[in-house]
Parts: C-alpha cells; sequence; structure tokens
C-alpha cells in the first residue's frame, strides 16, 4: 500500500503543471484554491501524511482494519471506497 511511491522517480511534484497540481488535489481531496507552490506544499504534506498511515497500517496488518477504516483508508488515496 505504498502510494506514495508512485511520486518517486521522474514523477515529483515539482514537474507538475498547474492542471496536473489541481488534478492531484481533486483526486485527495485537497483545495485547489492558492498558487502552484501552495499546492505542491499541500500535496508533499497530504503524501507525508500517507506514507506514514502506510507504515501504521502496513505494522498492524491490513486484516486487522475494520470496513470502516479500510473505506476511509481508500478515500484518502483517491481510491473508489464502496463495495
Amino acid at each position: 500500500m505504498k502510494f506514495s511511491a508512485l511520486f518517486e522517480n521522474k514523477l515529483t511534484l515539482d514537474n507538475l503543471d498547474r492542471r496536473q497540481l489541481v488534478a492531484l488535489c481533486k483526486l485527495l481531496g485537497i483545495s485547489t484554491i492558492g498558487p502552484d507552490y501552495y499546492l505542491r506544499f499541500t500535496l508533499h504534506m497530504k503524501l507525508r501524511k500517507l506514507e506514514a498511515d502506510d507504515k501504521l497500517i502496513e505494522d498492524e496488518g491490513i486484516e486487522n482494519l475494520d470496513v470502516d477504516e479500510l473505506q476511509s483508508a481508500c478515500r484518502e488515496r483517491g481510491m473508489r471506497s464502496l463495495g
């Protein structure tokens, strides 16, 4: 569940244009208001939070999450969470 690993290598927040930054913000439920540097900062902070959450989930084991926790983790990562 290493969501933040997707942003390593060539795809970095510094290389994204405004349209891509706004799309990522919308996907992750972050406000799209502000200049590019602010969007990059908020995305960076969100990714750090998700990385820490990934480590906690890995330590506890995904099988120990109840349905609500699993749905919440999926929503935070921009994934569908119904069903």
